[in-house]
């Protein structure tokens, strides 16, 4: 993994914590420089402290102005973006009748809302520069329904295809849109709410079993902040990022496989 992203600037949101963090990690082990973003500034700077090369900033993703000056000092400062993972999420429980659209919002402004914010001000951003990729983080629970958290995977379902949208919309730029959908992840968002969501399971007859005490203990935890490290995750991610799989043909370019792991060599096509 090392080297894979040496020179490359990468920008991931949620950062201070669970998958953000996890993904900023790998990242930063794979040579990218790492501009960490969160809502929690100070989580975000505990974050760039603990890699290599990095940079914290404190953004509120649900802000549009917000997000525009993201971006526009991360290009200022290091004239381009190459790689953005839309990590930042939040998660409520609660049943769909008898919600309030407060509440429903304030799940869909940060999951979907504040996705559609990062991903298209990345892609303008990206679009300047030759291309890039970005990588949203949806969940299993965008492809069906699930008691107590209706509003989340309502809003993982629209990450999903508007994902799919802007890889077709940006192929021709250079830039690829991938979405990661994991499944039960052992961050401080799930155990919160591990009681809640096992009583939706059991009064509804349905949906998935949060994970037990002993995913807890499977997360080996950091020295330092006691934040998991998300073993699958990284191990998916970085996957990820050795195959970087070309889904879409690049006009005038023809990928000739360098390994049958590795990622494809362009070259120009002949006419």
């Amino acid at each position: 993994m090392n080297g894979v992203l040496e020179g490359k600037t990468a920008v991931v949101t949620g950062a201070a914590k669970g998958i953000g963090r996890a993904v900023a990690e790998a990242l930063s082990a794979a040579g990218a420089h790492v501009v960490a973003v969160d809502i929690d500034g100070d989580g975000a700077a505990a974050t760039a402290a603990a890699l290599a090369s990095a940079t914290a900033k404190q953004c509120d993703v649900r802000d549009e102005a917000a997000v525009g000056r993201l971006f526009d000092e991360v290009v200022a400062e290091r004239s381009r973006v190459d790689v953005l993972v839309a990590a930042a999420g939040v998660a409520r429980v609660g049943p769909l009748v008898g919600m309030s659209l407060a509440d429903w919002h304030s799940v869909l402004s940060v999951d979907l809302d504040g996705v559609f914010l990062c991903a298209t001000r990345a892609a303008a951003a990206m679009s300047t520069t030759g291309g890039g990729s970005i990588i949203t983080i949806a969940s299993i629970k965008a492809f069906g329904g699930s008691p107590a958290i209706g509003h989340y995977g309502a809003a993982k379902a629209g990450v999903v295809s508007l994902t799919k949208t802007l890889a077709l919309e940006m192929r021709d730029h250079g830039i690829r849109a991938n979405a990661i959908c994991p499944g039960w992840i052992g961050t401080d968002m799930v155990f919160d709410r591990t009681a809640e969501l096992e009583s939706a399971r059991r009064r509804h007859g349905r949906g998935d079993r949060p994970p037990a005490g002993s995913a807890r203990r499977a997360c080996r935890d950091r020295a330092a902040g006691g934040v998991p490290r998300l073993r699958s995750l990284v191990v998916l991610f970085r996957r990820h990022l050795r195959r970087r799989r070309w889904r879409h043909r690049v006009p005038g370019l023809t990928p000739i496989p360098s390994s049958p792991k590795g990622p494809p060599i362009w070259q120009p096509s002949t006419p």
